[in-house]
């Protein structure tokens, strides 16, 4: 597939030497070149960010992506796969397979870690300390603080059978057979406890975006929260962007908040 942002680049570089040249045999002065150099940087980087938010608004639905979830310097767990999607389901990362991307992000590898997917997003867990309202899990109503409670435990799969049974009153005789039946479903999709954090990362990070509205995203990534690989000229302008126009521009443009809440 042809890079259309390339083509572009190449037919600025050629057009600007050109006038350049024009300029030069014309006796224009040296101020004057620069008013025009400067006019023709800002007019590619409009070009480039056009591109760029185009891409991300296209890509960000039908593009594979990495999410993990860190707190410090530590993965605690992550999934992948094209949000939204009807009938697909993200992949739930195993212990094993945040182990290996735990050493490549020590070694800041990034460009490892994104592999095949479109983007990866670094979540920091404080992102998730302003949701308010309850999440479903297996139809039952949990706090946030539950959920990051569960994410932090070495056995998070077994705390929450057990929480579930003693919800829904189960008799202790009735209880092995019970929990043995709970694991299985849950292990369909999630086969350990690391993955089963990644669900539970799935749901927070829904929430977060549905009681924040899709700003979510790139208001948490100005604040140094996410961690967006790579950055391209949308979040590289996000980034400098005063937090007050940043607001403005996110609430007025369609296309910075044209980002579904991942589907799970």
């Amino acid at each position: 597939m042809v890079d259309v942002s390339l083509i572009v680049l190449i037919i600025f570089v050629i057009s600007t030497l050109l006038g350049v040249y024009k300029l030069i045999k014309l006796g224009v002065t040296i101020a004057g070149f620069i008013s025009v150099a400067i006019s023709a940087a800002l007019l590619f980087m409009g070009v480039a960010l056009y591109l760029d938010v185009n891409e991300f608004q296209e890509k960000f639905e039908t593009a594979p992506k990495l999410f993990l979830l860190k707190e410090g310097d530590t993965l605690l767990a992550g999934f992948s796969g094209v949000l939204g999607k009807a009938g697909e389901k993200p992949a739930l990362l195993s212990a094993e397979s945040l182990m290996d991307l735990q050493a490549t992000y020590d070694a800041k590898d990034l460009a490892s870690m994104l592999g095949d997917n479109y983007k990866l997003f670094i979540i920091n867990i404080t992102v998730f300390n302003n949701i308010t309202e309850d999440l479903l899990v297996e139809d039952e109503a949990y706090a946030k603080d539950q959920i990051v409670a569960m994410i932090h435990s070495p056995t998070a799969m077994d705390d929450f059978t057990e929480d579930l049974l003693q919800r829904k009153d189960i008799s202790a005789q009735q209880h092995d057979t019970v929990k043995r039946q709970l694991v299985a479903k849950l292990q369909k999709d999630a086969p350990d406890d690391t993955a089963f954090k990644g669900n539970l990362f799935m749901l927070l990070l829904a929430q977060a975006v549905k009681e924040q509205g899709s700003r979510f995203i790139l208001t948490e990534f100005q604040h140094g929260h996410i961690r967006i690989y790579p950055e391209t000229a949308l979040f590289k302008l996000v980034k400098y962007t005063p937090p007050r126009y940043l607001s403005q521009i996110l609430r007025e443009s369609t296309a910075a908040a044209n980002m579904t809440a991942p589907q799970v």
